[in-house]
């Protein structure tokens, strides 16, 4: 049960997400992505806070913690800022799944960081990642006039976002140390 119920989540958050993208990239067509980027999180804060009452319990707050929850909120903005900037620049079809991605950094970086290991079909999978990102966003003849025009048609802050969001989400892998004192 709980599986399945963790698929419906999945998907769930599979389409909304894309679906946000799209709408993001309409409002940043219209009325640039400072503009879009600032309503957008303005929108979020109220259901966040909302939910945060109803169904949080905070940890006791450490100096650690507190660093690791600023550094993660800094890094998550930056992600975001890339994002819709990348937006502005290019389609949402080539900065979409590079920036989305960031599930790859986060995995690389908990073998490096946190000694975890990967499986050889997790290692498979990485690099599908990889190409599957490569061929479902990228034109070739699009992307050498682009490399030639020296443009990157928002390529390079699709990468920016993937990598800040994968430290992002790294950051708040809760260590046993955080854990043990609550």
């Amino acid at each position: 049960m709980a599986l399945e119920i963790g698929i419906l989540f999945a998907i769930i958050t599979m389409l909304s997400w894309g679906t946000a993208d799209v709408f993001a990239k309409k409002a940043i067509n219209k009325i640039g992505y400072k503009t879009a980027l600032l309503l957008n999180h303005a929108t979020a804060i109220v259901p966040l806070i909302v939910l945060a009452i109803l169904f949080f319990k905070p940890p006791p707050l450490t100096p650690e913690l507190i660093l690791i929850t600023f550094s993660a909120g800094i890094l998550g903005i930056i992600a975001y800022i890339f994002l819709y900037r990348g937006f502005q620049k290019g389609n949402v079809s080539v900065v979409s799944p590079i920036s989305a991605s960031w599930s790859v950094i986060t995995t690389l970086l908990a073998v490096f960081l946190f000694q975890e290991t990967l499986a050889p079909l997790q290692i498979i999978g990485i690099v599908a990642v990889f190409i599957g990102i490569f061929f479902a966003s990228t034109n070739l003849s699009e992307l050498r006039k682009s490399i030639h025009e020296g443009r990157t048609s928002g390529i390079s802050d699709a990468l920016i976002s993937m990598v800040a969001w994968g430290i992002t989400y790294t950051l708040l892998r809760p260590s046993q140390s955080l854990l043990d004192q609550s």
